[in-house]
């Protein structure tokens, strides 16, 4: 089964204006609020500047790779989430193991993996940190680098803060509360977001092209399907890119925080989706384009990590703990479908 594949997607430039999107609640983007019914102040809080050191560090996961070691961090355990099977038989019945390895759902990161999107984020995180650094003063410039070593897959503001902790500069962690034209690490997010969000409606996104084909084969073929996700975004881009029906669970960003998940490189979403779904690690395959995503599926114990280099690269996607490495999904189809990896 080889859908045919079709030109590459094209990057999209965001602006990193601060305000609302046109036409939508100027305070949708900005996330879960800590406080019902608070209303976002309008100051614009310290000024960007060079700090002594990198104060700033992510609430949760390293900085660093590799990943965390196998040992899953404690969250609550979810309730099973029922699986559309035809038949009515459960995920966890274990008459149900397919493949060699006995895998029987696969969990896909999203951005990279099934749609462009990523193209649309590392867009508009350079625009933001091209500008912050030009006004804070701070060398070296902002590189895309910098998007594969600190950004890509990981919870927003964990990002933010690992980039301004590789040039030390010191801002406050803030909160979720903080608009986009507030010089915090929340503030920063915010101001991503919108740009990411401008973009999206803007431009448009379709999926990558085998993604409809590949994950419609896999669902035939018996296995339970999910997205795990970091973005808050996760559910209308899905939408967006006409793949929500595919994925009757999607663990994302506002899940994570509404539960108390870490993020990745942390296992803690990937291992949540897995069990919500009857199953263990060990029989699931997780699917990811970022150094994070990998970590995490490795940290976590899966039965299979697959990356899928979308430019992150191969060497990179390996060493972060990448059982094996392909150039789009059709390869991972027929690996799962025809008998197997090799």
């Amino acid at each position: 089964m080889r859908p045919p594949s079709t030109a590459a997607p094209t990057a999209f430039t965001a602006s990193v204006a601060p305000g609302p999107l046109p036409g939508a609640d100027p305070t949708a983007a900005q996330g879960p609020s800590s406080s019902a019914g608070s209303v976002v102040s309008s100051s614009t809080g310290p000024t960007l500047s060079p700090g002594a050191g990198p104060v700033v560090s992510p609430s949760t996961g390293p900085t660093a790779f590799p990943s965390p070691g196998p040992t899953v961090s404690s969250f609550p355990a979810p309730a099973v989430f029922p699986h559309p099977d035809p038949a009515g038989s459960p995920l966890a019945d274990s008459s149900s193991s397919l493949g060699t390895g006995g895998w029987r759902a696969v969990l896909f990161d999203l951005d990279g993996v099934l749609a462009p999107t990523a193209e649309l984020h590392r867009q508009a995180w350079a625009d933001l940190f091209q500008a912050v650094f030009a006004q804070a003063g701070l060398t070296p410039p902002y590189t895309e680098a910098d998007y594969f070593t600190h950004l890509d897959g990981r919870p927003r503001e964990d990002g933010v803060a690992a980039v301004l902790a590789s040039r030390g500069l010191d801002l406050p962690w803030g909160g979720p509360d903080d608009p986009p034209d507030r010089d915090s690490v929340h503030g920063l997010g915010q101001r991503k977001n919108l740009a990411f969000l401008a973009a999206l409606h803007g431009h448009g996104v379709q999926p990558y092209p085998e993604a409809e084909a590949v994950t419609e084969a896999l669902r035939r073929a018996g296995y339970g399907l999910a997205v795990v996700s970091s973005s808050a975004n996760a559910r209308p881009v899905l939408a967006a890119v006409g793949l929500a029906d595919r994925f009757p669970l999607v663990v994302d960003g506002l899940v994570a925080s509404r539960v108390g998940l870490a993020g990745k490189p942390a296992p803690d979403t990937f291992v949540y989706a897995a069990r919500s779904l009857g199953l263990e690690p060990a029989q699931a395959v997780v699917v990811e384009d970022a150094r994070s995503g990998v970590a995490a599926g490795r940290a976590g114990g899966f039965g299979l990590v697959v990356g899928v280099d979308r430019g992150a690269g191969r060497a990179a996607l390996l060493e972060a703990g990448a059982d094996l490495v392909v150039d789009d999904l059709t390869e991972l189809a027929d690996r799962l479908i025809d008998g197997g990896p090799a």
